[in-house]
């Protein structure tokens, strides 16, 4: 694992309630999350696309999503966890459950030719397309 703290600035967050009253919580909206409607198969799913009734996957079993709140941008700074496996989940403690929530995936680098400029450029690329950051801090 390895975690990332990235300084303060605007960004688009989005608040996660969970049934029963149990808590919530808020990561940035390009966060990706494993989730389905009730009867489907979990797939990753981008916070800002969470709607009430979808389900988590939680570290009991899946969690409803009571409410999800979009909110303007707040100038914060965000931890961000890569992990070696992009199918992996890391769990967040929200009240008397956790929800599973993907972590980034590490970035690697590339050298690139460009033959027209005649200039080798250096390109981040990455194993999967899914890279989020994390939670506020």
């Amino acid at each position: 694992i390895n975690r990332i703290d990235f300084p303060e600035r605007e960004r688009d967050l989005v608040e996660v309630e969970v049934t029963g009253g149990q808590g919530a919580f808020t990561v940035t909206d390009d966060h990706v999350l494993p989730a389905c409607w009730p009867g489907k198969a979990m797939a990753p799913v981008h916070a800002r696309e969470l709607r009430s009734g979808m389900q988590l996957c939680g570290d009991q079993g899946p969690i409803v999503v009571a409410a999800v709140r979009q909110m303007a941008a707040v100038k914060t700074g965000v931890i961000q966890f890569e992990l070696e496996d992009p199918a992996s989940l890391m769990f967040v403690d929200v009240g008397k459950v956790a929800v599973g929530i993907f972590g980034a995936v590490p970035v690697r680098y590339t050298y690139q030719w460009d033959v027209l400029k005649g200039l080798l450029d250096v390109v981040e690329t990455q194993q999967e397309t899914k890279r989020a950051a994390s939670e506020p801090s």
